[in-house]
């Protein structure tokens, strides 16, 4: 087994093996520090080949998602809008009720995050339809 300061000279090896490896590919010299002869242009050179930049890995996106996913995404979220729009309701009517202060901050905070929560619901329910039935915007 492995320890951590195994683990952190391995890592070191590889990289001190990535640094040695970056050469000039025309020369064959380390741009870092030509030879003296050397004729080459190191910094285009360092930019393109040998340079310590490195690549970024692609990612794909994924935006097919199949209509039965959509559609059981739809009929979750449809409940899960209905009961956030009803519990900010519920509690618009006790602000309003609720004679104390403290309360009725309270509730009135709890109703904007739910009637937020309902209206976010309310938009993905009207995405996944459009999506479920091929429209684009």
């Amino acid at each position: 087994m492995k320890t951590f300061k195994n683990f952190r000279e391995g890592v070191e090896a590889d990289e001190k093996e990535a640094y040695s490896e970056e050469t000039c590919s025309e020369c064959g010299c380390d741009p870092k520090n030509p030879k003296e002869d050397c004729d080459c242009d190191h910094k285009s050179v360092e930019e393109s080949s040998c340079g310590k930049k490195k690549m970024k890995e692609e990612v794909e996106e994924i935006e097919e998602i199949s209509k039965k996913t959509l559609g059981s995404y739809i009929k979750k979220a449809t409940t899960s809008y209905g009961s956030r729009e009803r519990m900010g309701k519920e509690f618009e009517r006790d602000a309003k009720e609720t004679r104390s202060a403290t309360d009725k901050k309270t509730n009135s905070r709890l109703a904007d995050t739910f009637n937020k929560g309902a209206v976010k619901r309310k938009a993905g329910i009207m995405k996944a339809t459009d999506k479920l039935v091929n429209k684009k915007k």
